[in-house]
């Protein structure tokens, strides 16, 4: 648990994320919470995407021989949307979280995959450590993404790290005309707790209830800044527009 008295420490003042998206330096990534584990750099910014790889929601102590598949399909480009590792955060700390990402890497699939393919990957709530928990009030969900962008090798000055909303963050490749833009959202750092269901399974209500007109002023999805962010990225010209949430975007159900 080297990382823990580094990221349990107080972060800088939180920034306002810039609107460009990330380019690649080509450099390789080295995990900070596993050095030996290193991840290639991400294609260059000019470079075609033509093919895809997308997943979410795994448990880091399953075989994951879904690894092997993707390793295979050989992707441009793989994007994780969330649930990568399961674990909850609790009053006396996050170990369980640790704990999670240090059993993701005895996984050889998981392992040899990544070291050869190129990935970018956002957070739900079960890698935010507070399960159903996550949303704008858990405790521990700068602890959380600091352990998340430590294991994945980001840099110190990262604005993940510190901007304000969570990691969201964006990727662009292609010339125009062949343009991809990939956006990862945040959906659960600044999100609105939910109002639990007075009716428990009952269909459209079987977690959570809809918010009414009384109660809705002032929730949230993604909070005003990540708003704003997103509002400058669709701007920006994309013949093709992958837009990743963690969160179901077209729900029939509530849980």
């Amino acid at each position: 648990l080297k990382s823990l008295s580094k990221t349990s420490q107080p972060q800088p003042p939180a920034t306002v994320r810039s609107n460009d998206p990330v380019v690649s330096t080509g450099a390789i990534a080295t995990s900070m919470l596993h050095p030996e584990l290193s991840f290639p750099s991400l294609p260059n910014t000019d470079d075609h995407i033509n093919r895809l790889a997308f997943g979410t929601g795994s448990i880091q102590t399953n075989a994951l021989e879904y690894w092997n598949t993707i390793h295979d399909y050989q992707p441009d480009l793989t994007i994780l949307g969330g649930d990568f590792v399961h674990a909850k955060c609790s009053d006396n700390g996050c170990d369980e979280l640790y704990q999670a990402y240090d059993d993701l890497v005895t996984q050889p699939m998981f392992v040899e995959a990544s070291k050869a393919l190129p990935i970018v990957a956002t957070l739900d709530d079960q890698d935010y450590g507070g399960g159903e928990g996550s949303h704008q009030s858990n405790r521990h969900k700068d602890l959380a993404r600091n352990v998340f962008l430590d294991f994945w090798g980001a840099s110190d000055d990262d604005q993940r790290r510190t901007q304000k909303g969570g990691i969201y963050t964006s990727y662009e490749w292609g010339p125009l005309g062949e343009r991809l833009q990939v956006i990862l959202l945040d959906t659960r750092y600044a999100r609105s707790k939910f109002n639990p269901t007075d009716k428990p399974g009952a269909q459209g209500k079987e977690e959570y209830i809809p918010f009414d007109e009384k109660d809705e002023k002032g929730k949230t999805m993604l909070g005003g800044s990540q708003w704003e962010w997103l509002k400058h990225q669709l701007d920006r010209p994309a013949d093709v527009r992958l837009i990743v949430s963690s969160i179901q975007v077209l729900a029939d159900g509530t849980g």
